[in-house]
């Protein structure tokens, strides 16, 4: 009897752990999680994520920076500022960057204006987003190392998700409820769509899909913007 009472008392212990667990993960956040890393990385890597210096300006590039902030946080647990200096990381659109092509990026170890920085840079605003998820990976794998050059690019030019998402908000073979786009409400946007966007970029996809309604019908509201014939 007595050998069993350190095996009942794990048993509790863990049943009364287990809810404590699941509330602290709920899945919501995927490989987007950004939890702190290890002291000894921390102490390696923060001082080369000081700063996020954005040239120029655009929706997409606002997007990097941001998740690039989101991440930095998360991961270090320290704010980066906005100005150059030692340990910033720029991110650059040039149409005339080399390698780079298409939605490829490049990350390197560089100086500007006499400060260490990293430079993440595309030929197109989506290639700079694709760099800084790159970045972000990563710090999460433990894999940057001290200078960093790289480049890489999608192989495929078209990528996108098929939903079988229909227009009254079901899903053609769909057995998670209903469809995640709420058509009425658009062009608003909801908090999980942009979460859904994040996900997408950060394995370099780019954000499509069919309406599956393959019965359709012209009382929908966009039929005749999509197939450019009236409805009835």
């Amino acid at each position: 009897m007595l050998s069993t009472i350190p095996l009942r008392l794990l048993s509790l212990l863990a049943l009364i752990a287990a809810p404590t667990a699941a509330a602290a993960e709920d899945g919501y956040d995927l490989w987007l999680r950004y939890r702190p890393v290890e002291a000894q990385w921390r102490s390696a890597h923060a001082s080369r994520a000081t700063a996020i210096v954005q040239r120029p300006h655009s929706p997409t590039l606002n997007a990097a920076a941001s998740e690039l902030r989101r991440g930095i946080h998360g991961l270090f647990d320290v704010t980066p500022g906005a100005g150059l200096r030692d340990g910033a990381i720029v991110l650059v659109r040039d149409a005339s960057a080399k390698p780079v092509s298409g939605d490829g990026f490049c990350l390197r170890s560089r100086r500007i204006g006499g400060h260490s920085v990293t430079v993440i840079t595309g030929s197109h605003d989506i290639g700079v987003l694709y760099g800084a998820f790159a970045y972000l990976r990563m710090i999460q794998m433990r894999s940057l190392p001290a200078q960093v050059d790289f480049c890489d690019a999608p192989k495929i030019p078209l990528r996108m998700l098929d939903h079988w998402d229909n227009l009254d908000g079901t899903v053609e073979r769909g057995y998670a409820g209903r469809s995640l786009w709420d058509w009425d409400r658009l062009p608003a946007i909801e908090p999980r769509l942009i979460d859904y966007a994040r996900a997408n970029a950060s394995i370099g996809i780019i954000i499509g899909w069919p309406l599956a309604e393959v019965a359709a019908s012209g009382c929908w509201p966009l039929t005749p913007i999509i197939s450019g014939t009236e409805g009835p």
